[in-house]
């Protein structure tokens, strides 16, 4: 039985959640702090978290951080606030999706199902290392290995996208085939990718003058280099994902 973790400081809320999500098939834990939701994730690791931003003491986006040095499990992040800084934050630090109180119970479900078999797919595909150019991608670490210099660490989010990019090498991957990919839906928002991509950007190639291996094609997508000797080649004419 797929196990989940409510954190959150509404007693009232959790108490329906939790009896809307049970009465689906899964298990449930209660917690409504950040401490308590630490010790439950170290006692019973959940497969998926629905996660408050404002909680006592320790907030979701801190709880969040904390989660992500330990485990990529799924974290939706279930909110009052419809802030957009809120939502791109909660993104940037390895949230997998946002949804604002109030909710609609088959909207919450929907997000929970599309959340955990993306999960389970991106989970099975990624089961060796991925090698392409200079990088290496280390699916049990998070991490990608640049040769010759150092490992960099990953978001969950992070590692998807260049995992995506890295298996399309030396083709065009459209804004929405990526979205698609990782989020699983085409309207998560282009300035939360483009937000991923600087950062993927500066952690691979932190030389302000290199030759950058993510290149932006405008109006139809983005690229990873396989070969970052052809930085000066144009890509004007290189094949898009899906094309024949």
């Amino acid at each position: 039985m797929v196990h989940i973790l409510i954190v959150d400081d509404d007693w009232m809320l959790v108490k329906l959640t939790a009896f809307l999500i049970e009465d689906a098939g899964y298990r449930v834990t209660k917690v409504f702090d950040g401490r308590s939701a630490m010790q439950a994730i170290t006692h019973d690791m959940p497969d998926l978290i629905l996660l408050d931003i404002r909680l006592p003491a320790l907030s979701g986006f801190d709880l969040c951080r904390e989660i992500r040095h330990v485990s990529n499990i799924p974290i939706i992040f279930v909110s009052a606030s419809n802030e957009l800084a809120d939502r791109v934050k909660a993104l940037e630090i390895g949230g997998d999706d946002y949804i604002v109180k109030p909710f609609e119970p088959a909207e919450l479900l929907a997000r929970i199902e599309a959340v955990l078999r993306r999960y389970d797919g991106f989970r099975q595909r990624m089961l060796t290392q991925l090698k392409c150019g200079n990088l290496m991608l280390d699916p049990v670490d998070q991490a990608v290995h640049i040769e010759g210099r150092r490992t960099v660490e990953l978001t969950p989010i992070e590692f998807q996208i260049l995992y995506v990019l890295m298996q399309n090498a030396d083709r065009v991957v459209s804004d929405q085939t990526l979205m698609q990919a990782v989020w699983g839906t085409r309207s998560k928002g282009r300035n939360v990718l483009t937000v991923y991509i600087y950062r993927l950007r500066t952690k691979v190639t932190p030389e302000v003058n290199a030759p950058q291996q993510i290149v932006t094609l405008r109006g139809r997508g983005y690229m990873f280099i396989s070969d970052v000797q052809k930085g000066s080649r144009t890509y004007t004419n290189a094949q898009a994902v899906g094309e024949s």
